[in-house]
Formats: C-alpha cells, structure tokens, sequence
C-alpha cells in the first residue's frame, strides 16, 4: 500500500506524506520549502514515522468526537492517513493536507447559510447534512470535542468549501446530565471573559447559533482574502502524540519558549500569567495541545493568545488533579510558599516576580468576577433566549464565581 497527500503550508505546496504500509514518510518538494515545524527543518531526505507522525497526528479530532466522524465518514478510527485526507484542509494554522494533487489553496470558496441552521446543527448533530451533500460543513481540527467551522462576515455566517479558510469555531455544548456535564459552552465563554477582563490575552469570544463561538486567531484578513497563520501546538513541538498531551512538564512548556521564540522573556511571563489564570479559574485540564506558538509572516514566533479555558472544577465528574502538575504539587490545595520556591527554580523565574504575577493577578480576577455575569449577558443578549430561565444562568454564574473565589484565596495564601 502505497498512498500520497500533499501538504501545504499557506499559499505554498510544501511536500507530501506517504503511507507505506501503515508507516508515515513526509518528503519536502524542496530545501527551501516552507516548513512544517521547527522540528521538521525544510531538507532533500524523507521524515521517517516517528518523527513526521506526532506533527500530522495532531491536527486530528481525539476521543469520542474522532470515533464519531470515523462511523460518519466510514473510516476505521484509528487510521490517521484517511481521516486526514478526508478533512485536512482547513487544519490549525497554516496546514492544509489534501488527497487531491490538483488543489490550490484559491480554489476555496465561501457558501451562504444561516444562524437558524446553524443552530439546527449545533443542539442536534444527527441532523446536519452529510459531508458529500454540504461539503462547506467542515468538521476537522484537533481536540476531544464537537465543532464546527465556519466564516463570519458582518455578522453573516457562511461554510468554506474546497479548503476556504474558516475564521470562527463554533463549539456547542457538552450536555451530559449523567455526569453532572452542563452548560460548557457559556463555561467557556465566561472564562474567556474573565480572562480578557483580567488583561489577559485572548481571541475575540461571543454567543452564537446557541453555541459558544470565538475567532480564529490563526487566521488574518488579508487585501483580497483570508490568509492562514502558520501555529504549533506545545505537542507538536515536542514531538508527542495526542495521547501524551498529559506527559509534559511545566518545565519542557518554559524551555519550548527559550527556545523557539523571538522574545523569550516577555513569552515566559505571559505563559506563567497563563498557568496562574488556570489555577484561579479552576481548569485542570490545562495540558499540552493548549498552548501553541505562532509563526508569523515576518519572522516573528510568539505565544498564541489563550484558548480552551475552560472552568472544569465546577463538574464532578472531571478529575480534580491538575493535567500539569507543578513539583509536587497536584492541586491549588496542595501548594505551599516552598512548592512556588522549588517550581521557580526549576523554570528559572525569580520567585519575587512569581509571587508578584500571582498576587496581581489574583486581585483584578477578584476585582472583576463579581461583575461577569452582567458583562457576559449585555455583550451577549441572545443568552437570555437560549440559556432560560434566568434563574438557570444565575445559578451557574454563581457556582463559577465561587469556584473563581476561593481559588484566588488559595493562590494568595499560597504565595504568602
């Protein structure tokens, strides 16, 4: 068995991935081709399995949403090659993969749907078209969860067909009663919130078709079209599979961005910002496919703005233990001020400036969490027709302020 995708990077045809058998080869057209990734330098001999795998393998969907597009696709779930043929051309950065030698990134276009669809799809997912019949409904990119693709202009949705980039996820809810799983899509909404509340850095988020909704920060509007940012995620870097996402140190994270980005210094504070923020927020599933870099056009590699945060400590049912511990420690309950000492050593950031970054922090998230919900609904007012009764969201941003609340207590008491 011998098959070929071509893989592009931007405008630009990069090279192509073979299966032989079932083992991966990536060849690059030539020495000065755009590159993958920085560990996959542009070069005449192939990249063998285990080194071009971790790359490809995670752009892919994981968990229960990869098994559910495998059965709608009739692909075998574990089959990385076809189920990348069949949905990666629009993948997380600049990354188009596609079975067809003839395809160019121009030949992408934009299709006309509706909100009132759109929201069709989001609450009931048997009821969106098959791929052959809406081939625009793209549901690729990594992660565990259900998503959908689209393009937004002046507030009109639209599907991207033929490889059109899209330029905003739409993320519905995880409605899992059993589990005590509700509401994640206004989660996540609030936590962006709060963080861009908090100073810091996050993409554009908002409510849309019942669905949380945020844009893509790996896309720029170009003079005549939307053009595609080159990113990588923390796992692609490092060369690991999706399935040693929860494998990385805090430590590999700082050392990732010493070394491959322009401006390490402001880089490493804005991530120990980031791992700060998780904490008081309450997600413990901060792991390795939720930091990435960003290659811009001028050379410049920087830390992507802040994604996937997500409140978890408000569901049971998720585990309690942070996806990265820190030294030791694998809660907020469990740091102490000697803990901090040991993890700023081993990062090689002063402990004065840490203990600085988490008090600040934890007084403008204290500042500003008492007033989100009100922030929340008047920037988003079709919360109040899709998430009813009022009740219901007031309960629920009462349960996260809470959560928000006494882990701020707990870093500061932490770092004293």
């Amino acid at each position: 068995m011998n098959d070929t995708l071509w893989v592009y990077v931007g405008d630009v045809r990069a090279g192509r991935l073979q299966r032989i058998d079932t083992r991966f080869s990536f060849t690059y057209d030539a020495e000065d081709a755009p590159a993958l990734s920085v560990r996959l330098p542009s070069r005449n001999e192939p990249y063998g399995d285990s080194d071009c795998r971790p790359f490809f393998s995670n752009l892919l969907p994981e968990r229960d949403w990869r098994r559910s597009l495998c059965r709608t696709l009739g692909i075998a779930v574990d089959d990385d090659f076809s189920l990348l043929g069949a949905i990666g051309v629009d993948c997380a950065g600049a990354i188009a993969v596609t079975a067809d030698p003839a395809w160019k990134p121009k030949k992408g276009r934009y299709v006309p749907t509706t909100e009132s669809d759109l929201r069709k799809w989001v609450k009931n997912p048997a009821s969106r078209p098959r791929l052959a019949v809406t081939p625009g409904l793209r549901l690729s990119l990594a992660g565990a969860q259900d998503k959908l693709l689209i393009h937004l202009d002046g507030g009109k949705p639209y599907l991207c067909e033929s490889g059109a980039p899209s330029t905003v996820i739409v993320k519905p809810s995880i409605d899992d009663r059993r589990s005590g799983i509700e509401l994640s899509a206004l989660n996540e909404l609030a936590s962006m919130a709060l963080a861009r509340l908090s100073q810091l850095r996050v993409p554009r988020s908002f409510w849309f078709a019942s669905a949380y909704a945020v844009e893509r920060f790996d896309r720029a509007a170009g003079r005549d079209r939307i053009r595609r940012v080159h990113q990588e995620d923390f796992a692609q870097i490092l060369g690991l599979s999706p399935s040693s996402k929860y494998d990385v140190t805090w430590k590999q994270c700082f050392d990732l961005l010493s070394t491959y980005t322009t401006t390490p210094a402001s880089a490493r504070v804005e991530l120990l910002d980031r791992l700060l923020y998780n904490l008081v927020l309450g997600n413990n599933d901060a792991h390795a496919k939720n930091f990435a870099v960003l290659h811009g056009a001028t050379g410049i590699t920087e830390l992507s703005p802040a994604y996937d945060l997500l409140c978890t400590q408000m569901y049971r049912a998720l585990s309690p233990r942070l996806a990265m511990p820190i030294g030791s420690a694998v809660s907020l309950t469990d740091m102490k001020t000697s803990a901090w000492r040991a993890f700023a050593r081993e990062v090689q950031i002063g402990f004065p400036l840490l203990r600085q970054r988490g008090v600040e922090l934890s007084e403008r998230v204290q500042d500003t969490v008492g007033d989100l919900s009100s922030v929340v609904v008047r920037d988003n007012p079709a919360l109040s027709r899709d998430v009813y009764p009022a009740r219901r969201r007031a309960d629920f941003f009462a349960r996260f302020s809470k959560v928000v609340r006494k882990n701020c207590r707990l870093l500061a008491r932490s770092l004293a």
